[in-house]
């Protein structure tokens, strides 16, 4: 495996996937929010960058059916399909305290990770 790309944007999203796409990049790391999520995967869609040949592995707590909302750019079926196959992951809550964390792991205070 070869890191390729390592892009951020903060207004405009079209740009970034062109270079991406241009780049001939599968496996693609996103940490954003739902609305950026939104509208990544609206313009990802227009893009072409989802489907078989391509991996998205984003990091993010989303609400309930996040990519229904109004506010990507794309109607919530094209942002369905562009989603179809997506690796969303959550953070692990770790806390200081003796007690189990949400995923069930034993975190005891001044432990090493």
């Amino acid at each position: 495996m070869e890191l390729v790309e390592t892009l951020s944007f903060a207004t405009e999203v079209r740009s970034a996937l062109e270079k991406l796409k241009e780049k001939d990049v599968r496996i693609l790391l996103g940490n954003f929010n739902e609305a950026w999520a939104r509208r990544v995967f609206c313009e990802a869609y227009r893009f072409g960058l989802y489907g078989r040949k391509y991996q998205w592995v984003i990091i993010g707590t989303y609400t309930r059916e996040w990519w229904l909302r109004p506010d990507g750019g794309c109607d919530p079926a094209e942002l369905s399909e562009a989603l179809h196959g997506v690796i969303l992951t959550d953070l692990l809550p770790l806390t200081t305290e003796e007690q189990h964390t949400t995923s069930g792991i034993r975190h005891y205070r001044n432990m090493s990770l």
